[in-house]
């Protein structure tokens, strides 16, 4: 057995290893007795990453469910475990917990964690998907030693799976940091802030026409849309059609 504890962290995005991963690792990267490595698909935080001194592997996982594309990425991932042999692999979020997984458990990987971002089987999702999202989700927590919710209401689902050792830890956020760094609403009125890539899945578009009703009863309130993405240009003339472009504020992707 090797002296080194490896631990693995899977992920989707770079720009979400660095936000969501990067201040976790660093705290437990501590070589040559601990190694937290990162793996995740190429991106502009790749970089940033391996400056704060964290080992990086690139191998991409793809964003949707296509059967070749999803077997390539459990089949990279294989071949990596097998090489770097982690003591532990830590899955987040549902596209990268089905590859992350499936490819933990081939390589022979002593203990697989998977952190819950949400569940695709909701409400709002159509039946076709929610039904298969749920039986994948299921058959796949019987590969995981630990499943980690970041809400009470994952947990709630997941605890009617029996048999499946679950625990809620929230998500941490130095919020001292960002405290640090307000940006001040100088105006008056109220203010609502939105941080989040603009895609359908963060549903920018229920946001902002909630957001026209507020502003028709409240005509000081301010909406700031934080995050960039491909459905911006999109939001930003929906915020024109519904009067609210002026009470919108779109500050795009932010560092601090």
């Amino acid at each position: 057995m090797s002296a080194t504890l490896r631990i693995v962290d899977v992920i989707n995005t770079a720009a979400s290893a660095k936000e969501i991963l990067l201040d976790r690792a660093r705290q437990f990267h501590c070589p040559p007795a601990v190694e937290n490595w990162i793996v995740c698909s190429a991106g502009d935080h790749v970089d940033q990453i391996r400056r704060a001194g964290l080992p990086v592997a690139v191998i991409d996982t793809p964003r949707g469910l296509d059967p070749a594309a999803l077997t390539r990425a459990t089949w990279r991932l294989v071949r990596f475990f097998r090489r770097c042999k982690p003591d532990l692999v830590h899955t987040h979020s549902s596209v990268p917990g089905v590859v992350g997984r499936l490819a933990a458990r081939i390589a022979a990987v002593p203990v697989v964690v998977h952190t819950v971002h949400g569940f695709h089987f909701h409400r709002g999702s159509r039946l076709p998907s929610r039904v298969f999202s749920w039986a994948a989700e299921r058959a796949l927590a019987r590969f995981t030693d630990v499943l980690l919710t970041q809400s009470r209401e994952d947990l709630r689902v997941v605890c009617r799976w029996r048999g499946v050792p679950a625990r809620c830890i929230g998500n941490g956020i130095d919020t001292e940091r960002y405290a640090r760094a307000a940006h001040p609403h100088a105006g008056p009125g109220r203010m609502v802030a939105c941080i989040a890539r603009f895609e359908a899945v963060k549903n920018h578009h229920d946001l902002l026409h909630v957001f026209a009703r507020v502003h028709a009863a409240c005509p000081q309130a301010r909406l700031r849309l934080i995050g960039d993405g491909p459905l911006r240009p999109a939001c930003e003339r929906l915020a024109a059609d519904l009067g609210i472009a002026r009470a919108t504020e779109f500050a795009g992707y932010r560092e601090d």
